[in-house]
């Protein structure tokens, strides 16, 4: 309880203030602003939630990440998913423009849906694979247009016990709004998410690792069907999650949370590693 107290008079009141005058104006006018200050003031929130939520993040690969934003390249982030903060980490992570496509759930949360919806992010209804298909078919426009990048979790719900289960299956669809118009695919793996907001803990640092793997470009999956595909990058993702998770528990045998975030963080809003992975 304490851990909420605290962040109501810090981060709590920026958020608000953010909101009111940001979120929900952009939400409803987003022809108001260009989507760089739209996500740019997405973003500053972002990363001082982050950092208010003592979060220690470490990625692997962000060079790959990079290299696709040097090429000029429009491309598809897919990855697993455990927390409504992954699709947040990810747009304080990434400065070229990400659209978020979420469950139609997230339309009605409080602040998530319009932060979503300010930097012009999309709510998918699974349940109705017409409208479903028409978002993939927007994302594939947007990536062939090169108007923006695409965040997409192809597992369709978030994992709640990451700890000890597996990201699911992927849903081969979701490739499909790269495989479409032969944009590149960015895979990522997500571990410790689930810290961030959780009532369950008090540490000074929380553990948040990504890794970001190379970029599979069409001349890699044009030969796979979607599922294939789909089956490749699932594959990829539990093998870095069983890392991932490893890495966690040495996290706290260690101590490290007992250590202040500021000491772990150095004033970066993320630390560049390399995990034992190979």
């Amino acid at each position: 309880m304490f851990k909420y107290l605290r962040l109501v008079p810090t981060i709590g009141v920026r958020i608000m203030f953010d909101y009111f005058t940001k979120f929900k104006p952009y939400a409803k006018h987003p022809e108001k602003a260009p989507i760089s200050k739209r996500y740019l003031a997405a973003q500053n929130t972002i990363r001082s939630l982050f950092r208010h939520c003592h979060s220690d993040i470490r990625i692997q690969g962000y060079e790959n990440y990079k290299k696709l934003v040097e090429e000029g390249k429009k491309f598809l982030v897919v990855g697993n998913h455990m927390s409504f903060l992954d699709p947040l980490l990810m747009i304080g992570l990434f400065d070229d423009p990400l659209m978020m496509v979420g469950k139609e759930e997230i339309k009605k949360m409080f602040l998530m849906g319009d932060v979503v919806a300010s930097i012009d992010g999309v709510f998918m209804d699974r349940s109705d694979l017409k409208q479903s298909l028409k978002i993939i078919l927007e994302c594939s426009k947007r990536l062939k247009e090169g108007q923006m990048n695409v965040l997409i979790f192809p597992e369709g719900t978030r994992n709640k016990d990451p700890k000890n289960v597996d990201p699911v299956e992927y849903h081969a669809g979701t490739f499909k709004a790269a495989t479409r118009v032969g944009a590149p695919i960015l895979p990522i793996t997500l571990f410790g998410t689930q810290y961030g907001l959780s009532n369950k803990n008090n540490y000074r640092s929380c553990p948040v690792s990504v890794i970001i793997g190379e970029p599979i470009y069409e001349s890699d999956y044009k030969d796979l069907s979607t599922d294939e595909l789909a089956a490749k990058v699932h594959e990829w993702t539990l093998k870095n999650v069983k890392t991932l998770r490893a890495y966690d528990k040495a996290y706290f045998e260690n101590k490290q949370e007992k250590i202040p975030y500021k000491k772990h963080s150095q004033g970066k809003f993320f630390t560049e590693y390399k995990f034992d992975n190979e």
